[in-house]
């Protein structure tokens, strides 16, 4: 419900959280004379009187957070939550940071994290991918492979979202007139892996596939895949009609 943005002696700065992944006030606290962040039990009776009894477990724990910062000054906020269970980290390489920055936010919706003059961390759906900048001159380098029909861009990063998830980013990244590789639509239809999916690039060439499964528990339904030509003919079958149509001709 609340997080501390930074202390000083005399000044502690709090934020209270009103629904999820918003900020809907700024409080400012200021503490002088008899209440110095050095004198925690009277900035907890401060606050406690300001904000109420029941508040007082939270600020007992914002107490321990400003002591031990040892009189530091901390600044920073968290503007995202890590995705349930064990998030993924993805770095990756990019020509231009504020080119980064402006796609991962305004197209994906990322949310940002630390950065540095070299280097951004974002929130990809509570995932963490940070873009590093390599130089100028980087390009992604692309090799493709056929998959169920399309050619796919090989490396590529990206997620497997829910069906409403990838409906609503596919529009966004539409509005954004962003230039698909493979256009979005379902794949492996009637099979246990059938998926949505599309693949476009971000302003440095790299891949990105963004998927949803129609049946998420079958995410990892192993199970051998018939590889297909451009023309989602099974290689085989093709392979045999051309033998066949050679034959016929000989005869």
């Amino acid at each position: 419900p609340f997080q501390i943005l930074f202390t000083r002696r005399s000044t502690v700065v709090v934020y209270f959280r009103r629904g999820r992944g918003t900020l809907n006030s700024f409080i400012l606290i200021l503490v002088e004379g008899m209440f110095q962040t050095d004198n925690l039990s009277s900035v907890l009776v401060f606050l406690v009187l300001l904000f109420g009894l029941k508040q007082a477990p939270l600020f007992s724990t914002a107490a321990a957070i400003i002591k031990s910062g040892g009189g530091k000054q901390q600044q920073f906020v968290t503007l995202a939550n890590p995705a349930p269970g064990a998030p993924f980290h993805h770095a990756f390489p990019v020509h231009d940071l504020d080119l980064a920055k402006d796609f991962y936010q305004n197209v994906l919706g990322c949310v940002e994290g630390r950065s540095s003059t070299k280097w951004q961390d974002f929130s990809l759906y509570g995932h963490q991918i940070v873009a590093h900048w390599v130089g100028n001159e980087y390009r992604c380098q692309d090799y493709y492979n056929p998959v169920d029909g399309d050619e796919v861009p090989v490396p590529h990063f990206g997620l497997a979202l829910t069906v409403d998830q990838w409906k609503e980013l596919a529009q966004r990244v539409t509005d954004a007139g962003i230039q698909f590789i493979v256009q979005p639509h379902l794949r492996f239809e009637g099979m246990p892996g059938e998926q949505y999916t599309m693949f476009f690039k971000d302003p440095s060439g790299n891949n990105l596939e963004f998927k949803a499964m129609t049946t998420p528990e079958n995410l990892f339904a192993k199970y051998n895949v018939p590889e297909t030509d451009g023309n989602n003919n099974e290689e085989e079958g093709a392979s045999s009609s051309t033998e066949e149509s050679t034959e016929e001709e000989e005869l």
